[in-house]
């Protein structure tokens, strides 16, 4: 019994989680994918797809502020079978040491995040850029956005300052996030 109360108040935290999301940006404009993780390098490729082309949105990430708040967002933490895992899995986002070390306001401040982007993320880099293939509604957009190979794509390649801010992340979480590049101060390199 003491588990399935354990269970509930996760599922209860992460649907608050959820909400508070949505106070701040209420639509996913990307899909993540964590490609593989490198501790010992101190990276992570991640697989950034969008899939919302309405408001303006056209573009890929283009700002290391972007990753910041990937780092931060806990959607992922929910169990499926392919974030399984025999490493260490955190019940809640909160238990995360990058969770810890900042907050949703400073996410969002211009100057906490001009500040402290250098703190977390060493280097990024992008390459593998995809256009949207396949059948296109009127304004461009793929017609269905559940299919990731018809979506616009890239591949990025994060380096972070220290193992920690990436030891919650594991090949084959996929999550769709608000996150959204906060300043334009660190722009990601771009391999063709």
């Amino acid at each position: 019994m003491e588990t399935s109360n354990k269970n509930d108040a996760y599922i209860v935290q992460q649907y608050i989680n959820h909400i508070l999301r949505i106070k701040i940006m209420s639509t996913d404009i990307y899909r993540v994918r964590i490609v593989s993780v490198n501790k010992g390098k101190k990276t992570v490729l991640i697989r950034v797809y969008l899939i919302y082309y309405d408001g303006g949105y056209t573009e890929l990430p283009i700002d290391m502020s972007f990753f910041v708040m990937i780092l931060r967002d806990g959607r992922f933490l929910i169990p499926n079978s392919t974030a399984a895992s025999k490493e260490k899995v955190y019940d809640t986002d909160q238990e995360t040491p990058f969770f810890k070390a900042t907050t949703t306001d400073n996410l969002l401040d211009h100057k906490w995040m001009t500040k402290n982007v250098p703190r977390f993320i060493k280097s990024a880099s992008s390459r593998d850029y995809h256009k949207v293939s396949g059948k296109r509604r009127r304004d461009g957009a793929p017609v269905d956005t559940r299919k990731d190979s018809t979506l616009q794509r890239a591949l990025y390649e994060i380096v972070v300052t220290d193992t920690k801010w990436i030891e919650h992340l594991k090949p084959g979480h996929v999550w769709d996030t608000t996150s959204f590049d906060v300043v334009k101060n660190f722009p990601i390199e771009r391999e063709d």
